[in-house]
């Protein structure tokens, strides 16, 4: 029983080891740092004590939930929000799935493929973004009808061909 106590007697004392020790080291190591620290925390607590008080007893919060749907989305179109809630999960789901191979030196392999699947999901989302609309038949015949009877085109060949190619178009 005696061994116990002289052994707990014996090792480091208790304020330079653990938190009281690092606060120690860290925060009150001299004069200067105690003085610095002791104005830190007293600015701190009547700044966070004024913050919380209007945040519990003065902000309007009936704002944010009024214009929940603007602060998240934007003036986005309220059919397609769709769109940005898939991204920002294709975004979140890729971040998992990074800091897990990241950490792992197993998953060493598929860091490559991780890569691949950022460059590919900028695409991805892109085009979840701002849509992909591609042009129809009559668009395409239109502006090459448009660019064929224009002169500044093909000044070289004169105007003899331009009719023909109107037509046949």
């Amino acid at each position: 029983m005696q061994s116990s106590l002289d052994s707990k007697s014996n090792g480091p004392p208790t304020t330079s080891v653990g938190v009281l020790g690092w606060l120690r080291k860290n925060l009150f190591s001299s004069w200067f740092n105690s003085l610095l620290t002791i104005i830190s925390f007293v600015f701190l607590f009547y700044l966070l004590r004024s913050v919380f008080s209007w945040a519990l007893f003065e902000a309007n919060w009936a704002v944010i939930t009024s214009n929940y749907r603007v602060l998240l989305w934007g003036r986005y179109p309220e059919t397609e929000v769709w769109r940005l809630g898939l991204s920002l999960a294709i975004v979140l789901i890729l971040s998992l799935i990074t800091w897990v191979i990241w950490r792992s030196p197993k998953a060493e392999r598929y860091r490559t493929w991780i890569v691949v699947a950022w460059f590919v999901s900028f695409i991805v989302i892109t085009v979840l973004i701002r849509g992909l609309t591609l042009p129809t038949p009559a668009t395409v015949v239109n502006n090459l009808g448009y660019y064929l009877v224009r002169p500044e085109v093909l000044p070289t060949l004169g105007e003899s061909w331009r009719a023909n190619a109107g037509l046949f178009v």
